[in-house]
């Protein structure tokens, strides 16, 4: 499915903790992604002195669900959690898969917010992280001739009426936040999450599986069991008892089959991470081969 876009909002309380929002979005393109910055930036700059109460975040995410111009909803992703779920194949770090990873082809929005005072910041990007002010957005996703009348957009119905809206909203952005530089995006992009993000629900599995005794487990369409009475395991597929990794406490190593390797790098770093292991940087370097094309650029 096309119209492929996330939303990201950090959130600076006045105790100088940092929480981050990462929304994965199906079918928020154009003026859809604008209506949700006009409506979100609006909604955080009323509610930014209530962040002390616990679910004023929550809130707020759910906010940006809602399209109050088409009174429509779209239930987006938690990308943080799926990094907790540990099912992604990683190629380096968690922040590479929350901003880069993610399917994309209408656009990224970032917004950083502070209590202290009470300053919005925001920006579009296009799927190359290149900043894009709220009308540059419109014209890379939608039409540079999107607000021109007669043009290739007011052929369809009702256009005119959408334009002036996203005019209206686009106006109310610009009066209410300020542009992000790109070093301030930089910045919000390799910041460092992972206090927040906690264990993955690998590792989290993994403590049960010794505190407990565990003897067998599952996890997603895998299966945890040991092969010892002193903690070592074996990870194999439900399906065909492929065995994927194993753990030998006698060695203290962790070793890792093909293609599993090449799938699910992530839960083999959790398992090197819960194990106070050196990771195995070969791994990456084996199995990635990262088109210099294809880099993170600024």
């Amino acid at each position: 499915m096309g119209q492929r876009s996330q939303i990201y909002i950090r959130i600076h309380d006045e105790k100088d903790n940092t929480f981050l929002i990462a929304k994965y979005f199906q079918w928020n393109y154009g003026e859809r992604m604008i209506s949700r910055a006009r409506y979100g930036i609006d909604y955080i700059k009323t509610n930014l002195k209530y962040l002390h109460f616990g679910d004023i975040r929550e809130k707020i995410s759910k906010f940006f669900d809602i399209n109050f111009d088409m009174k429509d909803m779209v239930f987006s992703q938690d990308i943080l959690e799926e990094v907790r779920e540990g099912l992604w194949h990683d190629k380096g770090s968690e922040n590479y898969y929350i901003f880069e990873a993610q399917d994309n082809n209408d656009g990224k929005l970032f917004i950083d917010c502070y209590q202290k005072t009470g300053e919005i910041k925001f920006c579009f990007t296009d799927y190359d992280f290149n900043i894009l002010s709220p009308d540059e957005y419109m014209k890379w996703d939608m039409d540079k001739e999107w607000n021109v009348p007669n043009s290739r957009l007011y052929e369809f119905e009702d256009w005119d009426e959408t334009a002036t809206i996203c005019e209206d909203n686009i106006k109310f952005i610009n009066e209410n936040a300020k542009m992000m530089t790109p070093t301030e995006l930089e910045e919000f992009i390799k910041y460092d999450y992972s206090k927040q993000i906690g264990d993955s629900n690998f590792i989290k599995l993994l403590h049960d599986f010794d505190e407990k005794g565990i003897v067998k487990d599952n996890y997603f369409y895998f299966n945890i069991e040991r092969t010892d009475a002193n903690g070592s395991w074996k990870f194999y597929r439900n399906d065909t008892k492929e065995i994927c990794m194993q753990y030998d406490n006698s060695t203290k190593k962790i070793t890792a089959e093909s293609p599993f390797k090449e799938n699910y790098e992530g839960l083999i770093q959790d398992a090197y991470k819960y194990y106070n292991l050196p990771y195995e940087k070969q791994i990456i370097e084996q199995n990635l081969q990262i088109n210099k094309e294809d880099e993170f650029e600024y």
